[in-house]
């Protein structure tokens, strides 16, 4: 027995620490970018806390509070605004630790998918560990860890697998249940204070209760997964009122679609949402042949039939009910993975770094399928056709041919997603992002003392593209360039004493990135220069004209 357990443990830091190493490596390179990322200055600036005030004021109004983002939107995110508080009580203004927070956070988070999947699948480490390492590779993911302002929804992340946990732990239990539950319905809490994406966790407890905690009869089971669902509905309610009560409203970004652009809009989410779960990067050209929609159209329905058919020939082998074989595994996490989609749709909106949460699931489904299709053809070797027809009662030829077929396509999923992942490929514009916001912000600090106290700064040609990632693949499509409130936080940031309004009026994407930028200054008025950026060694475009 002790051997055993020995075993299972090493077995699971083996796991578990497969699946940290794979995030940290792959973004190890991201520690030492600048400063990256569209709102990371405004976050770092408002979430700072100097007094009970400034802790009242985080709590209690919208996320980057008296700032121009909030004519963008408004949210409610108390508990991802004090991660800023934190890393700027600890690193001050040092890039490196905002980063290495944001790495450490991924890894975390790679390893608590370890530690879902051994609970799922009965102590299996060898799904719990290939599923925590596809997660941690999977290319989508580059759009949310590089960035300190995408940090919302790995938080969220991490909060909702910590919920999860509790609640696996407790729901089996008797003297302790009550406790675990607690603490499953407080991280959820938590976690919505991160990012309001982990709405959809009363679902997702009460499809589990249904498929796992069964009473016998249909009506009970539904009663019983209902009961289960009820305490994390009530701390959804509360948690909606207090957020209505903060914003004013349910929130949100201020741009509905009108009903035109949102059936159009509806197909256009449902496509990108597959297409970066399945195929994030056309890194084989196949969209110069084929229209993106269709290809992602027939991937998605191949997956669904190689799903369908797994969970078909699962159910129908009496032998195979337990861990990564159960296919009630299968119908819980693909109600995960459509859940997020859903939200989607609903709040018409829809972002790459929103796919960080959505990733989790695919990962899990793709790793038990992989594994245990890999064991049926090892087993399959020596075992005869009579004794896998004796067993499975199914006909020779699909218990033959079933398999392997959705074998091959998880393997060439997971084959497709490894090969366009971090670890391998280069995603350098958001280093490049962030080194040509430094050039900028160097000669702005130039020039800085020259100009009158208090000063209206008007910029042009401000940086905004890299155009010559427009083209190239891999490449990151949700790379954040400065706006106009980002530079006065970083204003306000490094240069406290002075007080600078900045208005941006049109912005330029050189080709490339430059070598140096020069700014041209001129003061028709003292106290409202015009500062025009320029680009010596670089040709581009003006994109985004400003009024």
């Amino acid at each position: 027995m002790k051997v055993t357990n020995i075993s299972g443990k090493i077995r699971s830091i083996a796991a578990a620490l497969s699946a940290a190493i794979a995030a940290f490596v792959a973004y190890l390179p991201v520690l030492s970018y600048p400063f990256t990322g569209t709102d990371t200055f405004t976050l770092i600036e408002t979430g700072r806390i100097n007094s009970a005030g400034d802790l009242a004021t985080l709590l209690t109004k919208p996320l980057m509070w008296h700032s121009r983002f909030m004519t963008q939107g408004m949210f409610y995110r108390p508990v991802a605004a004090l991660s800023y508080t934190l890393d700027e009580r600890i690193w001050g203004l040092n890039s490196f630790g905002y980063h290495l927070t944001d790495v450490l956070l991924h890894a975390l988070v790679a390893v608590l998918v370890v530690v879902l999947l051994a609970v799922l699948t009965d102590r299996d480490y060898i799904v719990a560990g290939t599923a925590g390492v596809l997660f941690a590779l999977h290319p989508i993911l580059v759009e949310s860890v590089p960035a300190p302002d995408h940090r919302h929804d790995v938080m969220a992340a991490a909060l909702l697998i910590a919920s999860l946990l509790f609640f696996l732990k407790g729901v089996f239990r008797d003297k302790p249940r009550r406790t675990l539950l607690t603490l499953s319905v407080l991280f959820y809490v938590i976690a919505l204070g991160a990012k309001e994406i982990v709405i959809f966790l009363p679902i997702l407890v009460f499809v589990y209760s249904l498929l796992f905690v069964s009473t016998g009869s249909l009506v009970g089971s539904s009663l019983g997964a209902v009961r289960a669902a009820v305490p994390f509905l009530a701390a959804t309610a509360v948690y909606l009122l207090w957020r209505v009560s903060t914003l004013g409203s349910l929130g949100g970004y201020n741009d509905p679609a009108s009903i035109g652009e949102y059936w159009s809009n509806l197909s256009a989410i449902v496509v990108l949402y597959f297409q970066d779960l399945l195929y994030p990067q056309d890194y084989m050209g196949i969209y110069d042949f084929i229209s993106r929609s269709t290809f992602v159209l027939g991937l998605t329905v191949c997956g669904i039939l190689a799903l369908w058919g797994w969970v078909h020939l699962q159910r129908a082998d009496s032998s195979q009910k337990n861990g990564c074989e159960d296919p009630r595994l299968a119908i819980f996490f693909s109600v995960w993975m459509l859940l997020p989609l859903l939200i989607c749709l609903a709040t018409m909106t829809f972002s790459h770094r929103s796919m960080y949460i959505s990733a989790i699931p695919l990962s899990a489904l793709l790793s038990c399928i992989f594994v245990s299709g890999s064991r049926h053809l090892t087993s399959s070797v020596t075992t005869s056709e009579k004794e896998r027809d004796s067993v499975t009662g199914q006909s020779p030829y699909l218990q033959r041919f079933g398999r392997p077929a959705i074998f091959v396509v998880s393997a060439a999923l997971i084959g497709s997603l490894l090969a366009a992942s971090p670890l391998v490929r280069d995603y350098d514009e958001w280093r490049d992002s962030a080194e040509m916001s430094s050039l900028l912000f160097q000669r702005l600090s130039e020039v800085l003392p020259s100009l009158p106290d208090p000063v209206t700064v008007h910029l042009h040609r401000v940086p905004s593209a890299i155009t010559g990632y427009e083209d190239r693949l891999p490449r990151v499509r949700g790379v954040g360039y400065l706006n106009d409130y980002s530079i006065a936080s970083w204003f306000s940031l490094f240069h406290p004493n002075r007080s600078v309004r900045v208005v941006v009026h049109d912005r330029f994407g050189p080709e490339r990135l430059p070598h140096k930028l020069l700014l041209r200054v001129e003061r028709p008025d003292p106290g409202n220069p015009k500062i025009t950026v320029e680009y010596p060694d670089t040709r581009g475009r003006t994109v985004e004209p400003g009024p």
